[in-house]
């Protein structure tokens, strides 16, 4: 659309939504009026009823803050948010690299084997006994598998090569 269409008066412009609400304007001009209407800040009553028939709202100009205080205030919460996170992540790697007492050699274990307590170097042979066969199970298990899904592949490539 030309710029000087939009230099229009508001007799013309009453003019032309008055044509609208008429039904006398073709579509191409409807969606010109359209446009002047949202491009104009030029008022009466007949343009806002065109304007609220046509769901235009004009949009008011908006204060915004400075841009230099904006970049302040998101620099500060970057800054704090990545001080935040480097604590976190220091305290978390002392508390990881510090020695638990818990997990030293010299943990008194007990354990119950058929139904007896036993406590001490004893327990601690036993809990190390168990702990192997269960890896041994483990890996035994793991070969079986294995072997059963070399069979299976053996057993689909014979039947494909048929």
């Amino acid at each position: 659309m030309k710029t000087e269409e939009l230099n229009l008066t508001i007799d013309e412009l009453d003019l032309l939504c008055r044509l609208y609400m008429d039904s006398k304007l073709s579509v191409l001009e409807e969606k010109e009026l359209e446009y002047l209407l949202s491009q104009t800040s030029l008022t009466s009553p007949a343009v806002r009823e065109v304007r609220s028939l046509m769901g235009i709202q004009l949009r008011e100009p908006r204060a915004s803050l400075p841009i230099s205080k904006k970049k302040v205030w998101n620099w500060r919460n970057v800054a704090g948010i990545a001080a935040s996170v480097s604590i976190l992540f220091g305290i978390g790697f002392t508390l990881l690299k510090t020695d638990n007492p818990q997990t030293s050699v010299n943990v008194n274990c007990i354990a119950y084997v058929n139904g007896e307590k036993i406590h001490g170097a004893v327990a601690m042979a036993q809990i190390e006994s168990e702990t192997r066969k269960t890896e041994e199970f483990i890996s035994k298990m793991t070969e079986l598998e294995e072997e059963e899904q070399n069979k299976i592949d053996q057993f689909m490539n014979h039947q494909n090569n048929m």
